[in-house]
Formats: C-alpha cells, sequence, structure tokens
C-alpha cells in the first residue's frame, strides 16, 4: 500500500505503520497495542495486492479499508505500507479535479500561471478572445470572438459562440455554448445532445 504524509486540513482517517512499516491500523481498526509508536499517514488508494487477497472480500458489498484491511492484520497478515513523498491531488470533486488539471497545466507549459495555456491540434481560437491560464483547450475546438476563458479545461470538439464567459470550469467533449452563455465552477457536459450543466462553490 503507497502511503504519503496527511494532506494539510486533511479529513481522511488515518492508516498507522510501525518502524518497519507493517501496518497496525487503519482508519481506527484494529485496537491498537497500548504504548506502541505508530507513524500516522494517509492511503491514496494504491496498493499492490496478491491474489490471495480475494478470499478475505466477503460476497457483497466491501469495504476494503474498513472490513478487509483491519481483519487481515488481527489475523497478522503481512500487510506493509510504502511512505512517500511524490504529490498526490485528490479527485473527488469537479473542483478538485480542475485544480489538479491547472497546477498540471503550469507545469506543462512552464510559465507564469496566467500565460500557462495549452491549444490542442486544429483547434482555432479568435485573436479577439481573453486567455488566462491555467487553460487547456482541447484538440478541433473553435473559440469565436470576445469570449473569455480563464482557469478553465475545455476538451475535444467544443464551440464556444461569440462572447461566451467560461471561468474555473470543466467542458466536456461536443459541448457548445451559445453566444453570450456564462460559465463559472461549473461542469458543463453533453449528454445525448442536450447540453447539462452543475454548479459548484
Amino acid at each position: 500500500m503507497i502511503l504519503i504524509d496527511q494532506p494539510p486540513g486533511s479529513q481522511y482517517r488515518a492508516v498507522e505503520i510501525s518502524e518497519d512499516g507493517r501496518l497496525v491500523r487503519i482508519a481506527g481498526q484494529p485496537d491498537s497495542p497500548a504504548g506502541k509508536t505508530l507513524e500516522s499517514l494517509h492511503f491514496p488508494g494504491i496498493h499492490i495486492l496478491e491474489p490471495e487477497f480475494l478470499s478475505w472480500v466477503e460476497p457483497g458489498f466491501s469495504d476494503i479499508n474498513s472490513g478487509v484491511y483491519p481483519r487481515l492484520i488481527s489475523h497478522g497478515a503481512p500487510v506493509y505500507g510504502y511512505h512517500t513523498s511524490f504529490r498526490w491531488l485528490d479527485l473527488g470533486t469537479p473542483g478538485d479535479f480542475l485544480h489538479a488539471a491547472c497546477e498540471l497545466i503550469s507545469e506543462i507549459a512552464e510559465g507564469e500561471k496566467e500565460s500557462a495555456i495549452l491549444v490542442g491540434n486544429q483547434s482555432r481560437v479568435s485573436p479577439r478572445s481573453i486567455l488566462e491560464g491555467p487553460l487547456e483547450i482541447g484538440a478541433r475546438a473553435e473559440i469565436g470572438p470576445e469570449c473569455c476563458l480563464r482557469r478553465s479545461v475545455l476538451a475535444d470538439d467544443v464551440v464556444l459562440e461569440d462572447g461566451v464567459v467560461v471561468e474555473d470550469s470543466l467542458v466536456g467533449d461536443h459541448v457548445r455554448l451559445e453566444t453570450g452563455r456564462v460559465l463559472k465552477h461549473s461542469l458543463a457536459a453533453d449528454e445525448s445532445g442536450e447540453i447539462r450543466t452543475v454548479r459548484w462553490d
């Protein structure tokens, strides 16, 4: 199991390991021997499992973290964690995904965040539009005049008509936004020809 330092302000339950990396508790289970010094870490969901692990998974709904791992630990099975310092980005919500994407765009573009702009192949962007990074525009996109795009990710084949504003948002494949449309802190997706938007705060 890959383990990292607890993210600042984290609400996640800890994984606790001994000095040799053996798992002692996960999410407070099982009870820990008194007086044992443990390192408290975060499990981002990456693990390498032996085929025998599946025999511990009960039929029906099963939660590996609160059900399977605590039983393995209680039975003395060799369950180990590897503490690494690699960066982990939570993608659990559209806002989290956008934050992670913007960080990566900034690194790929190797510039100031405001100028970190990636434009896909065969995309056409009007010179009369305002673009502010971090920003990714996918392949074959058409961005009309007077559009304003800031801190967003647009997927492939997106069409923005004149004067569209997209800020801090995610726009899926094949989405067409009509003239004057404003999208802020939102996810827009094409569902069978109908554009659906969901706003987050």
